[in-house]
């Protein structure tokens, strides 16, 4: 087969099996040669309302390569910045810089839709504009897959030591390269076939919605009502919860709980190793699932609050509000950012604070706290006032086990359909490395 590749890449194809085969009758191509447009975006200065222009961000971009634009950000771009990076129907728009190695490398294509929006990207991603001859649909399935993710990872570090893209980067992957017709024939034939897969994605991802809701119902009836449905009630004297049971109390939290009582002083040892708990460290299901070791003198300014067994996590900006996590036999050196507020149960069981707390009702009280409008969160003091709904401690411990024994069947139950996502998505992804390497003839 003649590529017209050099023998450097011959070997990394080779070896690495990027491509394992393809048809005869195909070419294996480096990108670069099908690209007319390979550039950077822009970002621009601050909107003032007059002629902004909606700039797309990588986190308008799902990993699967699908768009999610809720909050388009408007800028103010000049006329070059205009010229230079105006989007067309069949870009495709590619995350050059992330974080999260399942982020980097996701590839979008622009549709009508978006052309019409007269839209820019932003300098966090690459645009690729293809020569007629490369089908965008055909290079966008190629580029979510693992056969180009795989590429971008291996050229990335061997070439920078960084996992960051760039434009010489996307110009040395390789892909496969049918004839035309053949390629539109692929397309259709993915288009009609990962649409079934993702139907069936779409029901189990349905299932967990519901399983979730009923998780929070659960959780919310419990808290608020108690065990008990003939119990007598009385008027709480709170708008967000109504009516409790006659011999629960209504206390603000700062009687039931201490705040960030533990704060490492500006005097600690700068080799002192810390475990450091960020935003993005903490899930509303999991909890804490991750942290960065590092020492005092690296850590950020504001990793700077302890932890202990029992510790409650609750984030006072309102973007996380969902990042609220039990902390559970922490290690002594654990901090977490000042962006959660760290809530130590001294009035009430530990478990039921940990279910109060994560309710829709306490979650609306305090967004209706928040005060600020780029990142508008809660003040500690405004926090603690917030009352809650205080049973007996015993009362406490039997809602906090029925809750844990009541969302245990939720549990499997999501668990079961995060299983069958997984393999349905594994199916999706060896359908398309199958349909864009020729090992399924579509003709």
């Amino acid at each position: 087969m003649s590529s017209g590749l050099d023998s450097k890449y011959q070997h990394v194809n080779v070896k690495n099996k990027w491509v394992n085969g393809i048809p005869d009758h195909w070419q294996l191509k480096r990108l670069k040669n099908e690209v007319l447009r390979n550039d950077g975006g822009v970002w621009g200065d601050e909107p003032d309302g007059i002629d902004d222009t909606v700039v797309l961000r990588s986190t308008e971009q799902s990993a699967d390569g699908s768009w999610k634009i809720e909050y388009p950000a408007y800028r103010k771009l000049s006329s070059a910045e205009k010229n230079k990076s105006t989007l067309i129907s069949g870009d495709l728009l590619v995350t050059k810089s992330s974080g999260s190695e399942l982020h980097i490398g996701k590839t979008s294509l622009v549709s009508s839709e978006i052309e019409e929006m007269h839209c820019c990207y932003s300098n966090f991603m690459q645009r690729l504009r293809l020569k007629k001859s490369l089908n965008p649909k055909f290079c966008w399935y190629f580029m979510n897959n693992g056969l180009a993710r795989e590429q971008f990872n291996y050229l990335s570090n061997t070439t920078t030591g960084l996992s960051n893209l760039n434009s010489e980067i996307f110009g040395e992957v390789l892909i496969p390269y049918p004839p035309t017709n053949e390629q539109l024939k692929i397309v259709d034939f993915l288009d009609r076939e990962t649409a079934k897969i993702d139907e069936l994605i779409q029901k189990q991802e349905k299932l967990i919605e519901f399983a979730e809701e009923e998780r929070k119902a659960i959780i919310n009836r419990a808290v608020c009502r108690g065990l008990d449905k003939k119990i007598k009630l009385k008027d709480s004297s709170i708008s967000w919860l109504e009516e409790v049971p006659a011999h629960w109390n209504i206390k603000p939290l700062k009687y039931l709980i201490s705040l960030n009582d533990e704060v490492l002083p500006e005097s600690t040892p700068e080799d002192f190793e810390l475990k450091y708990v960020e935003i993005g460290d903490v899930s509303e299901r999991f909890g804490i699932t991750s942290s960065t070791e590092t020492v005092f003198k690296d850590a950020a300014s504001r990793a700077r609050r302890l932890v202990k067994h029992g510790d409650i996590l609750i984030s006072t900006v309102r973007t996380y509000l969902r990042a609220i996590a039990p902390v559970m036999n922490p290690p002594s050196n654990m901090v977490v950012s000042t962006g959660f507020a760290v809530v130590r149960p001294q009035g009430l069981n530990s478990d039921y604070a940990r279910f109060l707390l994560s309710t829709e009702y306490f979650l609306n009280e305090v967004i209706s706290r928040s005060t600020g409008v780029s990142y508008p969160a809660i003040n500690a003091s405004d926090l603690v006032q917030i009352k809650v709904p205080v049973p007996p401690i015993e009362e406490q411990e039997k809602i906090a086990e029925y809750i844990k024994k009541k969302c245990v069947a939720i549990e499997l139950l999501v668990n079961k359909s995060e299983s069958s996502i997984k393999l349905l998505k594994e199916h999706r992804a060896s359908l398309v490395s199958a349909a864009v390497t020729g090992k399924i003839d579509v003709r």
